[in-house]
């Protein structure tokens, strides 16, 4: 590779160059073909050298090719919504339609005000979210957030047809405005239906019942039976630990037993 200092002309036919004159900083002059390939550099005093010079590698593009992220966007299971700064939607992937039951995305709405004319958001067993404050006007805002848990469903309908867990990020460009916001969504409908059957079957259920978390053995959960047959409220028993409220203080094997716990082992009934 070469490196000078000179001025330059470009000699073509047609607006297409054919060759390159360059004058250098000690004189000498230089004949380039189009494809800076080979250099012939002729001397002040006559004589003609030729060698040959290497073309710098073309430049990689700066922006990704949107075609191919949008495939890869449409190949996951996660909802994937991109909404323009300005508050209109760019795209969704089929699992983000499928997941407020659209077909094409001007049913989804082309806009966020669109959008919150189509649905209604409330949060999770919670209060309804006002138009302005549903996550993405609040991604309008400049506001990221995790994990937020939603109850979705369509406008002028009582019950939820969807419940989202739903996270939302900034891309920012190299003057870092924001470029790009992206909603995320993961369909959380059947694990809080299959959570919520469970709560109904356990807090029904007459025979004296608690949940400890394994983690750190602590009470999460205690059923009316419970209640009923230890005279405690429920305060005195969420959130401590087996060892604060020792249920097994009149047990045989009582080490035994919190040690079972401890490794995720079930402890079992013994023969009388």
């Amino acid at each position: 590779m070469i490196d000078w200092y000179c001025r330059s002309a470009v000699y073509g036919r047609n607006n297409r160059a054919h060759c390159a004159l360059a004058v250098m900083e000690d004189n000498h002059a230089a004949i380039a073909d189009a494809s800076c390939h080979s250099l012939t550099l002729s001397r002040p005093h006559g004589g003609f050298d030729r060698m040959t010079v290497r073309r710098p590698p073309p430049a990689h593009p700066q922006s990704p090719d949107l075609t191919q992220l949008e495939r890869i966007i449409g190949t996951l299971s996660d909802g994937v919504i991109r909404i323009a700064p300005d508050g209109h939607i760019l795209s969704a992937n089929q699992a983000a339609l499928d997941m407020h039951g659209c077909d094409t995305l001007a049913d989804l709405g082309m806009t966020v005000k669109a959008y919150g004319q189509r649905f209604d958001l409330r949060f999770k067993g919670g209060s309804e979210i006002s138009k302005d404050a549903t996550p993405m006007a609040r991604l309008c805002r400049g506001e990221s957030f995790e994990d937020l848990v939603v109850e979705v469903r369509k406008h002028k309908t009582r019950e939820p047809d969807w419940i989202h867990r739903e996270r939302g990020l900034i891309l920012k460009d190299a003057a870092d405005e924001p470029e790009c916001l992206v909603l995320i969504i993961c369909d959380a409908t059947e694990a809080y239906e299959a959570e919520e059957r469970f709560e109904s079957m356990f807090n029904a259920n007459p025979a004296p019942a608690l949940i400890v978390r394994l983690d750190d053995l602590r009470f999460v959960r205690v059923n009316e039976g419970f209640l009923e047959l230890s005279g405690w409220d429920r305060d005195q028993i969420i959130g401590h630990t087996l060892y604060d409220l020792d249920i097994l203080a009149e047990a045989q094997q009582r080490d035994k037993a919190k040690a079972l716990l401890k490794v995720w082992i079930s402890v079992e009934k013994g023969p009388r």
